[in-house]
């Protein structure tokens, strides 16, 4: 019998970071659940009974360890007055930044690259008209910031907002503290901006900065013109609206989880890292012995290294595609083999097949890069047996969530008869969870989720969740899944201050972290935990 413990009540407006579910471990960024797996007595196709792993914990985490924007999510505390004070002031002063405040900031040495910018950015049907305009009115209309969040972020780009974590300087400050002190901070930061996109565009100069980039796809930091254009723009943009509202801005950050709200520096990484390694441990540290196998979605590389203490007994294994988006913690274990890239299998290969003519062309993308993001690993057991794991880390797939099912219900039982070994499948599945028409302020949602059951969706919004299931139960009917269909894993609500506009406001409840488990297993237990 599954049992879920309902630890969800604290949850109730906490939004600074995505909600995760960690089937296996209680964990960071705020939610986290473990599930006993245990075979039972049923065959499991190809798996003899010497190869049954006994007790298992599995688990699934988004470690979210390379946020570098502080005010990216709202902080539980968003509907004080100190905060929406605080929001509003630094929301007014950053959509009060026009393009012309931009363009005399940005001086002669940018002057023809963005005039033949500005020129393209008319055109677009939603584009500015006039130099008055607001910048951030016409974030992607116009104002191309689709490489904004990672773009260039480890090669000297500055912005006090999306990468105000950064540090800054010899003295190592973090940004946005840098950009909101009074005494000349925000000049050197402003100072930063210009020199680092002043240096990208040196390197086309022999023809022209834009025409060298249509001709080779390195100049310009591997941006497009518009690409490159729009990115100065909206880092001037950012900076300048530090400048007018410093106190209003520092205030913001105070409230994330990685500011010291005293000091308003940042916490150091490996603190929040040790903050995720100890909530995973937890759960193995009360069940000695038991094997502990944790999907890790967007860890940093070199996850062990970065904590203050390394674990005992714990390992970290990374995909060998040289993508680190996702990795393996494991510990009581043997990682016998990494199957991701293995060409005698060449599992990327069938799932690419198999999503081909599944997938509408305006998906083909994402589908991609999901297969892309789904590794194998083998574990060996202290029972002897083995078992493989899926880690998936999806790319939305928006309304095709019924093909997001088959598709993972059909990878986990290719794999399981390939190997001839139970195959178990974890992770991320970014599905979104709409709330009802009738249901659009903030206000009427928390409402409608105050009268469900403690760590459920909504009706309403448990559609998708269905849909997913209907798909995955098309191709491989015996799994199951956990959490149970409708637990909440994620909750979520965006500021104005990030580079996504259209998703600015939204508070975002859904089930998105799963642990399938195939036929044969059951789940003995089930925790999902809170962070707050």
């Amino acid at each position: 019998k599954l049992e879920c413990a309902r630890q969800l009540c604290t949850m109730q407006g906490l939004f600074d970071m995505e909600v995760v579910a960690t089937v296996a471990a209680a964990t960071f960024s705020l939610a986290a659940f473990h599930v006993w797996a245990r075979r039972g007595g049923g065959a499991v196709r190809g798996v003899t009974a010497a190869s049954a792993p006994g007790r298992v914990i599995f688990g699934t985490l988004n470690v979210l360890g390379n946020a570098k924007n502080p005010i990216e999510f709202c902080p539980q505390h968003f509907r004080t007055d100190a905060w929406r004070k605080a929001n509003d002031a630094f929301h007014a002063s950053l959509y009060g930044v026009s393009f012309r405040d931009v363009f005399d900031t940005a001086g002669p040495v940018h002057a023809a690259g963005l005039k033949e910018w500005w020129d393209r950015a008319r055109l677009h049907p939603d584009g500015p008209r006039y130099p008055v305009d607001s910048v951030c009115e016409h974030i992607n209309r116009g104002v191309n910031l689709a490489l904004d969040n990672r773009w260039l972020s480890d090669k000297g780009r500055v912005n006090p907002v999306i990468l105000g974590l950064d540090p800054f300087g010899p003295e190592g400050h973090p940004t946005f503290c840098e950009a909101a002190n009074p005494d000349g901070g925000n000049e050197l930061v402003l100072g930063a901006v210009l020199d680092f996109y002043a240096a990208l565009a040196a390197e086309g100069q022999g023809s022209t900065a834009v025409g060298k980039a249509r001709a080779e796809s390195k100049i310009l930091g591997g941006a497009d013109p518009d690409q490159f254009y729009g990115l100065l723009v909206w880092d001037l943009a950012c900076t300048l609206a530090v400048r007018k509202a410093p106190e209003a801005f520092l205030e913001l950050c105070r409230g994330s989880h990685a500011v010291d709200p005293t000091t308003a520096t940042a916490v150091p990484q490996s603190v929040l890292l040790d903050r995720v390694v100890s909530h995973v441990l937890d759960v193995s540290d009360r069940h000695p012995n038991i094997p502990l196998i944790v999907g890790l979605q967007e860890p940093p590389p070199d996850l062990l290294t970065l904590t203050a203490t390394r674990p005992d007994g714990v390992e970290v294994h990374y995909s060998p595609t040289g993508k680190p988006s996702t990795a393996f913690l494991y510990r009581h274990c043997t990682l016998v083999a990494d199957l991701t890239a293995d060409p005698t299998h060449d599992f990327a290969a069938v799932w690419r097949d198999y999503l081909a003519d599944k997938v509408p062309p305006a998906l083909a993308g994402k589908a991609a890069t999901t297969v892309e993001r789904v590794s194998v690993s083998v574990f060996g057991l202290p029972s002897g047996g083995r078992v493989a794991v899926l880690n998936a880390h999806v790319s939305s797939f928006k309304a095709e969530v019924g093909v997001l099912g088959q598709f993972l219900g059909f990878a986990a039982g290719h794999v399981e008869a390939t190997l001839g070994i139970p195959a178990i499948l974890v992770g991320d599945t970014n599905i979104d969870s709409p709330w009802d028409k009738g249901c659009r302020t903030v206000d009427a949602q928390m409402a409608a989720l105050a009268a469900c059951p403690v760590g459920r969706l909504p009706e309403a919004a448990a559609a998708a969740v269905r849909r997913f299931e209907a798909g995955l139960t098309q191709t491989n009917p015996a799994v199951t899944v956990h959490p149970p269909l409708g637990s909440i894993t994620t909750m979520k609500r965006r500021t104005h201050f990030q580079a996504q506009a259209a998703k600015a406001g939204e508070f975002v409840v859904s089930h998105k972290d799963v642990v399938l488990l195939p036929e044969g297993y059951r789940a003995v237990d089930t925790q999902l935990g809170v962070m707050g």
